[in-house]
């Protein structure tokens, strides 16, 4: 679109008076949410895109909790970096570092697969990072940021790739709030490998549950599934665990079904905390009625290898033996981007949260502060004065604005606080966005709030008009539809609807 109209406009003059560019090279690392939108919108007549990812494809992470009972098959949920848009390059790598005066990223190509036996998936698996076992704020120290970039590079070669422009789209990674055991024991939902993980899990645990002369405690323990965490991916996989443990495998497992038990742990008292109060108790009434145990305020100490150590509302101590327990408790910054934040130094601590995970703020623009020709979208960012939510519907936004942005062949310049806007390129057909007008800062639109929380029962929640002061609300099985068309109108392609 982008191309045919800047041709449009270019075919009023004289060709010949308009000498040939260099495309500006624009290196987008990730290929998650952000980095999908902005392969879609960018204008490869101007830009010389190129992704950098160890991940090959985009994942519609919405339905991941569907993925792991097969209701959604891992195809479906999945469009590959050539497919989003053929006419970008495409570098299955890890981004170790970035030096921004060179203008160079440091690469390493992803480790091979199968060269471990005891790998169980060709498929990135979040639950493959090691533990570092600091908690969730407390920040990479500089020497175990140069020991983790160390332990990037043992055994593997680097390479180079050069930018006018970087993005930084990387998202973040699965907190563990340095719980003991919380990497060695549980399984993350985040990639399509955890998803498959989950599904043999599930389906060994009703089997060892069915072996002959399993004693009752045996068959109970091993049919306890923890899920750890109220947030949306947490609830909508307790929610859709129920449902396949009810239908499905109670069919194939007559004998031991009933006996199956799925304990949500939540450490604050409500769940699904971005809704409003009345689609929280609503979605633990939906919940409790499709059989899974809600336990609030709890707090998990430990996770061992066939129970949670947890501490109650009352403070008390208890065990929750488990056959399986899903980790869902919230998200920490990758290394990269906590390198980042310190390469950039003074600019970007004055806007970091003394707790929670570090993100490379950004001005309205979506500039990285501090850095120049530097941008930062998604998870890993956050827009100072206004922080968005980290969600996909952000990310999206963001990475549509960034194509936009950069279409215009704008002089990016540094981000910050006192620091001009970008500034416009000369050609008429450069100056205004796709709706013709100048593109001014970054506005996030919600379109509403969406939760699976089982037996075909949903919450929807939207804000409507400008001042989004106007909200509807719906739980129940209406709302349920709701969130089944959406999601399968924002599949990525007819193939995958």
């Amino acid at each position: 679109t982008y191309g045919a109209a800047r041709r449009m406009g270019a075919g009023t003059s004289n060709a010949s008076e308009a000498p040939p560019r260099r495309r500006k090279r624009v290196a987008v690392l990730g290929s998650g949410w952000a980095a999908h939108a902005l392969m879609k919108v960018a204008d490869t007549d101007l830009l010389d895109v190129v992704v950098v990812s160890p991940r090959n494809y985009f994942l519609f992470t919405p339905m991941l909790p569907s993925a792991c009972v097969g209701t959604v098959e891992f195809r479906s949920l999945v469009e590959t970096v050539k497919v989003s848009n053929p006419l970008i390059q495409y570098v299955e790598a890890e981004v170790v570092d970035v030096d921004r005066t060179r203008k160079i990223l440091t690469c390493v190509a992803p480790r091979d697969p199968y060269a471990d036996p005891a790998t169980s998936s060709c498929m990135p698996s979040s639950s493959a990072d090691e533990d570092d076992g600091r908690e969730v704020g407390d920040g990479f120290s500089e020497a175990s940021l140069d020991a983790s970039l160390e332990a990037s590079l043992e055994g593997r070669e680097t390479f180079e790739v050069p930018y006018d422009v970087a993005v930084v789209a990387v998202g973040e990674r699965p907190a563990t709030f340095g719980v003991p055991g919380v990497r060695q024991n549980c399984v993350f939902l985040k990639e399509i490998g955890d998803a498959a993980a989950l599904r043999r899990r599930i389906v060994q645990c009703f089997e060892l549950a069915s072996i002959p002369g399993a004693t009752e405690t045996e068959v109970r323990n091993a049919l306890s599934f923890c899920v750890v965490g109220g947030g949306a991916t947490g609830v909508e996989f307790a929610g859709t665990l129920a449902d396949f443990v009810r239908s499905d495998l109670a069919a194939r497992y007559p004998v031991v079904a009933d006996k199956a038990q799925v304990t949500l742990l939540q450490s604050q008292a409500t769940v699904l905390t971005q809704f409003s109060a009345g689609l929280q108790g609503a979605a633990i009434g939906a919940l409790e009625g499709a059989g899974v145990n809600v336990r609030l305020s709890v707090r998990v100490q430990e996770v061992r290898s066939d129970r949670a150590i947890i501490r109650n509302k009352e403070g008390e101590i208890e065990e929750i033996p488990f056959g399986m327990c899903v980790w869902s408790a919230g998200l920490d910054s990758r290394p990269l981007t906590e390198r980042l934040v310190r390469q950039v130094g003074s600019p970007q601590r004055k806007f970091q949260r003394p707790r929670g995970s570090k993100k490379l703020a950004v001005d309205p623009w979506l500039r990285v502060v501090g850095a120049d020709d530097l941008m930062a979208l998604g998870d890993c960012s956050s827009l100072y004065g206004a922080p968005l939510p980290a969600t996909a519907q952000v990310a999206a936004q963001q990475g549509a604005y960034a194509a936009r942005l950069l279409n215009d062949s704008v002089r990016l310049g540094g981000g910050g606080e006192l620091t001009s806007p970008p500034a416009a390129a000369p050609a008429p057909w450069q100056k205004k966005d796709a709706l013709g007008g100048p593109l001014g800062p970054f506005h996030f639109l919600s379109l509403g709030l969406l939760a699976y929380v089982g037996d075909d029962r949903a919450l929807t929640q939207f804000e409507l008009g400008k001042s989004q002061r106007l909200r509807y609300e719906a739980s129940g099985r209406f709302a349920f539809l709701l969130w089944k068309s959406v999601y399968v109108t924002k599949q990525v392609s007819f193939r995958n609807r």
